[in-house]
């Protein structure tokens, strides 16, 4: 062991990822479908809500359900 001596092990330079524009793209179209769905989700909600508030307690004349009239 006499002429061991200590040495460093090599270094390696981390080099940038190189991003191919097929990859931006498929980035930019999966954000935009998911603001697309989560758009129409809200917009699904709104209006059941408004669906709801606009005919709460509204019956019109002539409804029966089995034979009773509603009215």
């Amino acid at each position: 062991m006499a002429n061991a001596r200590a040495t460093t092990p090599p270094t390696v330079q981390p080099q940038s990822a190189k991003s191919s524009w097929f990859g931006t793209l498929l980035r930019v179209l999966l954000i935009l479908l998911t603001l697309v769905v989560w758009a129409a989700a809200v917009f699904a909600i709104g209006s059941v809500a408004y669906y709801q508030r606009e005919h709460a307690n509204r019956i019109y004349d002539g409804v029966s359900v089995r034979g009773i009239d509603m009215s």
